[in-house]
């Protein structure tokens, strides 16, 4: 508590004055000449610290892989779809995917399905409530 007794006695200091992005434009004077040239809006996302171009920039990556997660369901691919393909790639069944073992080529096809299932479809592995 003696930490912040002190900090209340030193009163307000400028340099902790201001919103996030103030302070990471630099400040009040920075963010006055950012409107006198007309350049008012900057893009930010409040999930997302950094400035405007690192902003769009995973936020264009985020809409990218959205877009083709989206195209692959429409394509009709699914975990069963996957599954399918996993199979013929690997040579072996679908039911082999998910049956129990440590074989290397059913461990390598089922790392294949996950991997295939998070990244590209955006499924979770959490597992089911109650399952």
């Amino acid at each position: 508590m003696a930490y912040v007794d002190a900090g209340v006695e030193q009163g307000r200091c400028r340099d902790l004055v201001g919103g996030g992005l103030v302070r990471s434009l630099g400040g009040w004077a920075e963010a006055e000449k950012l409107r006198l040239r007309e350049q008012d809006h900057i893009k930010s996302d409040e999930r997302i610290l950094g400035d405007s171009i690192f902003v769009d920039s995973v936020l264009g990556q985020a809409e990218e892989h959205y877009a083709r997660q989206c195209a692959l369901r429409r394509r009709g691919y699914n975990l069963e779809k996957i599954a399918e393909r996993v199979a013929e790639i690997y040579g072996i069944k679908v039911e082999e995917v998910f049956a129990r073992g440590r074989q290397q080529r059913r461990v390598s096809a089922r790392s294949l399905f996950c991997f295939w299932a998070v990244r590209e479809l955006g499924n979770s592995l959490a597992p089911w409530p109650g399952g």
